[in-house]
């Protein structure tokens, strides 16, 4: 028995057959359905395909909305070859760090991804450079503000720092490594509990909570990371 096709899919494949597709901030949040709600990031990365070929007039946001979730449709999606979707994931998002309309907010998203982007590329390869290279686009986010992005560039940038040093020969730069994670990881603690403080509704986000945790796991705080992860 085959999977049930959900009403999202079904306004798909009416898209994908030529008929009326509609302005392109409907076609975002059908986007938006499909790889949240049905988990279908083909479907999804096709119907942003379409709406950014029909951008005129758009608003900035949803034009960055439908660029954004494009670029990270093309790059997580399963049904296309690694190498491929990956290079016109980062054509993508190049082409889009270039639009000078960006808002710094954006900037910074965009930079993250590219930081995603790369560290894939090392999951797949095992490369160096390409940890080297998601490393330096998740400082690029973290000098527009740290707190900015709720830690998101500074807490993967501490990441890929440790797995820099676990992959290093030098042992001066693999203890040089890991104190830089370390102190990222310290400031993403302080900045965190800091807004939680001014913020208490912040304890019911599960990606600060993620977040914070995460932090505390790479500083080897088990039991700070058990209380804010649970």
């Amino acid at each position: 028995m085959g999977r049930t096709v959900s009403e999202s899919e079904r306004q798909a494949r009416t898209v994908f057959a030529g008929h009326a597709a509609g302005p392109p901030e409907e076609l975002l949040r059908l986007a938006k359905r499909l790889r949240d709600d049905d988990n279908n990031l083909e479907y999804s990365r096709r119907i942003l395909q379409i709406a950014s070929a029909n951008l005129a007039g758009a608003s900035q946001s949803v034009q960055y909305g439908v660029r954004r979730d494009l670029i990270l449709c093309t790059y997580k999606s399963p049904d296309q070859p690694p190498d491929e979707r990956l290079k016109e994931a980062e054509a993508l998002a190049q082409s889009l760090l270039a639009d000078g309309s960006l808002e710094a907010a954006q900037r910074q998203d965009l930079y993250g991804i590219i930081g995603a982007i790369w560290k894939t590329r090392w999951t797949i390869y095992g490369l160096r450079e390409h940890l080297e290279k998601s490393l330096a686009y998740y400082r690029e986010g973290m000098s527009l503000g740290e707190s900015q992005d709720a830690c998101y560039t500074a807490i993967n940038a501490a990441f890929v720092l440790e797995l820099l040093a676990a992959v290093t020969g030098d042992p001066a730069g693999k203890v040089a490594l890991q104190a830089d994670a370390r102190q990222i990881r310290e400031r993403v603690c302080q900045q965190q509990l800091a807004q939680l403080e001014h913020e208490p509704g912040k304890a019911d986000d599960f990606w600060f909570l993620a977040t914070l945790g995460e932090a505390y796991l790479g500083l080897r705080d088990f039991g700070e990371a058990k209380r804010w992860m649970e």
